[in-house]
């Protein structure tokens, strides 16, 4: 994201906002509701979601700390995200039009916003190759480099031990796949040698066949730093 300036710093942080806590699978935005609302997570994971006509939802992104759960609501109102708090959450709520006459007054900011919306819609671009072209193996491999260097970026753990408290249910929801189908997958990363997980303990063994395997090219969530390197 563009660096900001002290007063621009300051002018986030003058928005205010209310803190809230919610517990696991609690909806914050229903599908089709109106925004007026930007969820920044301080703890916790929210998930964004798409609901189906029968009730089946698909997580279609998973928010750690740190991130702005649906920050495009600014420009677009009415096409906010609905989401879901996939565990007890923290998270701060700043009103929608604060927000959006701060864009407006700043174009620091905006280009700023401009620019974290953009590898949001990489991310979702990833996420859609994923489950339309891979196998769950690499499907799930190239879910957890991504969310071990995002938790490592956040200063949340290192991408080679983090915790990642969603249940087996979430993680098919966000990879296509049945819990029974997760708990597969995990287990075949796991006699690769790949992967030690316990409960919601991950431990990658071997990073560059993890990566390998998921295809893996951290470049589109522009990190800084060593984060950017795969191997």
């Amino acid at each position: 994201m563009s660096a900001l300036g002290q007063d621009e710093q300051a002018a986030l942080l003058g928005l205010g906002g209310s803190i809230v806590q919610v517990r696991a699978g609690v909806d914050l935005v229903q599908p089709g509701e109106k925004a007026v609302h930007v969820h920044l997570v301080v703890e916790g994971l929210i998930g964004r979601f798409a609901q189906f006509s029968d009730g089946k939802r698909q997580i279609t992104a998973v928010h750690l700390p740190s991130d702005v759960a649906d920050l495009y609501s600014v420009a677009r109102p009415a096409l906010a995200p609905a989401l879901q708090a996939l565990t007890t959450t923290t998270l701060v709520r700043v009103p929608l039009a604060a927000m959006s006459n701060l864009t407006r007054s700043s174009p620091a900011i905006a280009e700023a916003f401009w620019a974290y919306c953009a590898v949001d819609i990489a991310v979702l671009e990833r996420w859609a190759a994923n489950l339309g072209c891979r196998a769950a193996t690499q499907r799930m491999a190239h879910f957890l480099c991504e969310i071990g260097l995002r938790i490592e970026d956040a200063g949340r753990g290192n991408r080679l031990d983090f915790e990642l408290s969603i249940t087996q249910p979430q993680l098919g929801e966000a990879l296509g796949l049945t819990p029974v189908h997760v708990n597969r997958t995990l287990k075949a990363l796991r006699d690769q040698g790949i992967l030690g997980a316990t409960g919601k303990r991950y431990r990658v063994l071997d990073w560059k066949r993890l990566c390998a395997l998921g295809d893996f090219d951290p470049v589109y969530l522009l990190l800084d730093g060593p984060t950017r390197q795969a191997a």
